[in-house]
């Protein structure tokens, strides 16, 4: 079973500690999906990243789906990728961004390469709203083949403003993942994740090295990145080496 290897593997590289971190489940596709989703998600295991610029109805959508996951007690992460409609860092995806935080947002996501001005005035909305803040980077070159210093562009996200600094970058070998969770020695609050297949165990890992959370899909179909475990695949992994959520989750709700 995939669940079993990822775990044994995680075993072997000597890795396993607290397990605290939560799952992260990626939701799009529509608003009645999303509260959907939000109904069956446990609060104390899982939180959800809200992918606004994949619902079909986003712009009708943002009020009521933050609001529903603040009711049910669930940690959110509030994400604005470019919109099809008005692409680019637009005023209408800042304008969305900090519709998600006055609607409850525990977090939002600000990409590190975002125009100062863009990321300053949805930092400072954060702030209003007491939303903390993750700057991230996405890579799709391979990590083994790109010039990128990622450990750099991890102080980079922290000089931009993060409380969470995010990296998700393609992997294509266990050399590849492994220089992904050696940015894990960096003891602050850091999600560095591998994508694709040799990226997978980096997604499991990431919760052993110290991980706030680590991303999963709410199945195959809905996948947003590439090698994303799904919800039941990383929870059915995790539970393998005794992981518990529980600790995460008090610390999430303490610092929101």
């Amino acid at each position: 079973m995939l669940h079993t290897s990822l775990a044994l593997n995680i075993v072997s590289l000597g890795i396993t500690g607290e397990m605290s971190g939560l799952v992260c489940v990626s939701l799009g596709t529509s608003s009645s999906h999303v509260l959907n989703a939000l109904a069956q998600l446990d609060p104390a295991l899982e939180m959800a990243e809200i992918r606004v610029d994949l619902l079909s109805d986003y712009d009708d959508a943002v009020e009521k789906v933050f609001t529903k996951a603040k009711e049910l007690g669930i940690a959110t992460i509030a994400t604005v990728r470019d919109i099809k409609a008005d692409p680019g860092f637009s005023q209408t995806r800042l304008q969305l961004l900090k519709r998600c935080m006055k609607a409850g947002s525990t977090f939002v996501d600000i990409e590190v390469e975002s125009p100062e001005e863009y990321r300053k005035s949805a930092i400072e909305s954060a702030k209003e709203h007491k939303v903390r803040v993750i700057i991230s980077h996405h890579e799709y070159a391979v990590a083994e083949k790109s010039s990128e210093n990622l450990p750099a562009v991890i102080e980079e996200c922290f000089s931009k403003g993060a409380d969470v600094a995010k990296l998700a970058v393609a992997v294509c070998s266990a050399q590849g993942a492994a220089r992904v969770l050696a940015l894990y020695n960096d003891k602050r609050s850091i999600v560095a994740l591998g994508m694709g297949e040799s990226g997978k165990v980096t997604r499991v890992a990431s919760i052993s090295l110290g991980a706030p959370f680590s991303f999963a899909a709410w199945d195959a179909a809905s996948a947003t990145a590439p090698g994303q475990l799904t919800r039941e695949q990383m929870k059915s992994a995790l539970s393998l080496l005794g992981w518990s959520g529980d600790s995460s989750r008090k610390r999430i709700k303490s610092d929101s």
